[in-house]
């Protein structure tokens, strides 16, 4: 018999970063299907050992509004327009309204809302017309941020 456990276990650091804790157990001879997903998970390890990553979460940005052509917190933009606020490789992430809903509780429609390429509302894209307002925040493995990156006067 062959079982994978999988499990996440969320807490704040003492920053008031959300840090949430993956980890993966296989019993039995899994290996392939660990290793694919670890492999999703960006992540190698042996089948029968633990996993732990731990997440932390950058702060909110909110750059853009629905005005125009839709609501677009894209990742690249995200990037220059605040220089070494986000790591390479986000791990996940979160998009909320601006009163804190969750995005995927809207009923809105994404054009894509993912770690890679960020998160974008086309308002054409919607029954009324019209995104709401949303922030995100991207998942990075903990610790983040390692340094603060520092502005030549």
């Amino acid at each position: 018999m062959v079982a994978v456990v999988v499990f996440v276990h969320k807490d704040v650091c003492s920053s008031g970063n959300v840090i949430l804790f993956f980890g993966v157990k296989t019993l039995g001879s899994m290996k392939a299907s660990i290793f694919v997903f670890l492999i999703i998970m960006g992540v190698f390890s042996e089948g029968q050992e633990l996993l732990n990553i731990k997440v932390c979460y950058t702060q909110w940005f909110n750059r853009d509004s629905p005005t125009g052509f839709g609501d677009y917190e894209t990742l690249d933009r995200l990037r220059v327009e605040y220089p070494g606020m986000i790591c390479l490789k986000p791990l996940t992430i979160e998009a909320t309204t601006l009163s804190g809903l969750s995005a995927s509780s809207t009923g809105q429609v994404f054009e894509y809302y993912d770690p890679v390429h960020g998160f974008a509302c086309v308002n054409s894209q919607q029954k009324l017309r019209n995104c709401l307002n949303y922030k995100v925040r991207f998942g990075c493995r903990c610790p983040w941020p390692l340094l603060h990156p520092r502005v030549a006067m």
